[in-house]
């Protein structure tokens, strides 16, 4: 299948419908207070530091703690950049990278807004940064996995 313009219209609704779920899994992760969101990272963290560095210091558990953090971040902002590129592309789009991104860096904005509402939460720039990377990465990626999907991956 092209990836240019897309008539099926089922198709674009698929799109819009996935946008549409990771934007309100992404903004109910951010209405969870600190303390709950704190837990839900804290036991992933504990884990892999355990794994790692087996016995970790606290250091190296906050080390940990923040990388699952901003990973989780820009994980989750380089799905929605792909979803947003792909979903441009359908529309016959002249600039869906671009476009993605700043649909991107928009959503990011809104997610740290609404983090100021939340019990113990804040909402912070550098998130929003994190969050624009996590999006950079999706689009370099879903770029990359089509370059594989014709060949031409590796020079």
């Amino acid at each position: 299948m092209k990836h240019g313009a897309c008539k099926n219209f089922y198709h674009r609704l698929a799109l819009y419908a996935c946008i549409a779920l990771w934007v309100s899994m992404i903004w109910r992760l951010s209405a969870q207070p600190a303390m709950q969101s704190e837990q839900t990272s804290g036991g992933i963290s504990m884990r892999l530091a355990a794994l790692i560095f087996g016995t970790p210091t606290e250091a190296q558990y906050d080390l940990m703690e923040r990388l699952v953090r901003k990973g989780a971040h820009m994980a989750e902002f380089a799905l929605l950049a792909m979803l947003c590129c792909s979903a441009l592309e359908a529309e016959a789009s002249r600039r869906p990278v671009p476009l993605a991104l700043g649909l991107t860096a928009l959503a990011a904005a809104a997610d740290e807004l609404h983090q100021l509402f939340v019990p113990g939460r804040a909402g912070l720039m550098g998130d929003v940064c994190i969050d624009v990377s996590g999006g950079i990465l999706g689009l370099l990626l879903l770029l990359l996995l089509r370059r594989g999907e014709r060949g031409t991956l590796l020079p």
